[in-house]
């Protein structure tokens, strides 16, 4: 950040929660940034695409549940108001649905075969607003933490340790799923990572900063039944 003035941020209401909850976790001061806020209709679910008019058919899926088109907060926002594009379902919470209706092993089939997709690109990490580490433990050798060629053993392992270091901080931009090449629904896991974490500790991604989450806070009172 500059010594001195203000570094103005464009921001969409996913991108506000990315930048609330870096804030919540000391990497940028409010005071630093001038947020200027844009109605958002939605993105194209595809940024292989381009040049596709934004429709019901194109609409990213994270687009489908956000409930904020404008971005509360900002230092300045235009009056416009977006126009709305009508939607039929909310369609992670469709899909979240249909994969907790499975059998446990069923569900373990399906993400073995969505993660052997992978070819470890790093392109889910690279567009990650909380990716931010300067070395990420995937990419440590000594001692080799998650094997590095996009092997099933391997892939697996990176795509269930980035969803359980992503729970609770997850702005749900999706972007990640976006820029996947092979795409792997990986927001669809961040989702149902979310919505375990808003039942167990009613805690979920907002516009209110949070010095800490309730994966990394810690209270005697907490359940512990879980402790065998």
């Amino acid at each position: 950040m500059p010594k001195s003035g203000r570094v103005g941020i464009v921001v969409k209401s996913c991108d506000l929660k990315a930048l609330v909850g870096l804030m919540g976790e000391s990497q940028l001061k409010r005071e630093q940034i001038y947020l200027i806020g844009i109605p958002c209709s939605g993105v194209l679910a595809s940024v292989m695409q381009p040049n596709q008019h934004l429709t019901t058919a194109s609409i990213a899926a994270k687009c489908t549940e956000c409930t904020e088109l404008i971005p509360p907060g900002c230092d300045f926002t235009p009056t416009v108001e977006p126009p709305a594009i009508s939607v039929l379902e909310q369609r992670y919470a469709a899909e979240i649905a249909r994969l907790e209706a499975m059998t446990p092993a069923e569900r373990w089939e399906y993400w073995k075969e969505q993660f052997s997709k992978c070819i470890k690109c790093y392109a889910c990490r690279q567009v990650c607003p909380f990716c931010f580490c300067e070395q990420c433990l995937c990419d440590r050798n000594r001692p080799q933490m998650v094997e590095q060629t996009p092997r099933p053993a391997g892939n697996t392992a990176w795509h269930l340790m980035r969803a359980m270091h992503l729970a609770g901080r997850c702005a749900g931009c999706a972007e990640c799923e976006r820029v996947c090449p092979m795409d792997i629904p990986l927001n669809l896991l961040n989702r149902k990572m979310a919505k375990e974490l808003k039942e167990l500790f009613g805690s979920e991604a907002g516009f209110t900063v949070q010095d800490k989450g309730p994966l990394n806070s810690y209270d005697e009172h907490d359940d512990q039944s879980f402790i065998r």
